[in-house]
């Protein structure tokens, strides 16, 4: 995604636990930090200086995975809470922090953030190459249909099981940025 939004002369900023393993990467800024601490989020969501001029906020942002720990940390079945709440904590943050004022960050105000969230145009799955990117659904994206979110995810066997393609939900080609991209535009003209 990161690769992609460059080529098409975005300045990219991408947020993330650890710096990518396997190659470098190409977000013009990248912070490492946990999406769970809305400070970080709020930090991260402060356009730099040299592009205030242009535009006061991000014009979007792509929330692309949770932290899910490894396969033993998932199957283990210990962590399933964990992992429901780390996911849907992420999700809040950042609509919270990107969209809404911090008067929704009070839980007295949960009930009109949920109303607000679902206002929001498109949720993204999954999209990784590991096995168990192929084996798990992950929680946010039942919120975001519980929600009536459009939601993009990798065609995955999983997936399939419970959804169909382009009814509940919409499947791009799994480890393909472009399919990805290609597939948030058309719902963009759809809904234009």
């Amino acid at each position: 995604m990161v690769e992609k939004l460059k080529n098409d002369g975005f300045w990219v900023r991408g947020v993330d636990l650890k710096k990518p393993e396997f190659s470098n990467t190409n977000a013009d800024n990248f912070v490492v930090g946990d999406l769970r601490d809305p400070y970080l989020i709020k930090k991260t969501m402060q356009v730099p200086p040299q592009l205030k001029e242009i535009n006061e906020n991000f014009d979007e942002i792509y929330q692309l995975a949770a932290d899910m720990g490894g396969t033993g940390y998932f199957f283990g079945g210990n962590h399933y809470a964990d992992i429901i709440h780390n996911s849907a904590l992420i999700n809040l943050n950042v609509n919270n922090i990107a969209f809404f004022p911090e008067v929704y960050l009070s839980h007295n105000k949960l009930p009109q953030l949920v109303k607000l969230v679902s206002t929001l145009d498109i949720g993204l799955g999954i999209f990784g190459a590991s096995e168990k990117a192929l084996q798990v659904i992950p929680n946010k994206i039942f919120e975001g249909i519980d929600m009536k979110l459009p939601l993009i995810t990798s065609n995955t066997l999983a997936i399939k099981e419970l959804f169909t393609n382009d009814k509940d939900i919409v499947l791009c080609e799994r480890v393909d940025p472009i399919s990805l991209v290609k597939i948030i535009l058309r719902l963009k003209m759809m809904k234009n």
